[in-house]
């Protein structure tokens, strides 16, 4: 037996939140069909990818654990908030399906916390 699991992106209404310095709100921005998704970029990176309508083109944003802080307290009632630090950005998820939720925060919390050995970033320098 084995077990699949299909990364399916989470679809809800969205608040888009641009964070001061200090940690304050600096302007809100309401997205009421967000999709959110992880993804991979050319380094195989981590990225959490972000569309709306409202967004003139899709959040790209990266999802290491040290620049990623997902609150999960109120997951089972489809409720996430993913605090991005090094972006200034935080984005508070609601109306979204409990099962394909906790299907996201797992494998994002799982995906983001796995260290990976230093190794040479091979495309890095290519336009």
């Amino acid at each position: 037996m084995t077990l699949t699991i299909t990364p399916c992106p989470i679809k809800g209404t969205c608040v888009l939140e641009r964070l001061l310095a200090n940690g304050s709100v600096a302007s809100r921005q309401p997205l009421p069909e967000a999709t959110a998704s992880i993804c991979r970029n050319s380094q195989r990176d981590i990225m959490v990818r972000i569309e709306a309508q409202k967004l003139p083109k899709a959040l790209v944003l990266c999802g290491t654990s040290d620049n990623l802080t997902v609150h999960k307290k109120f997951v089972s009632e489809g409720k996430m908030t993913l605090s991005f630090k090094q972006e200034s950005l935080r984005f508070l998820f609601a109306n979204c399906s409990a099962a394909s939720l906790t299907t996201f925060v797992k494998m994002l919390s799982i995906k983001s916390s796995v260290v990976t050995p230093d190794r040479p970033k091979f495309f890095a320098n290519l336009p």
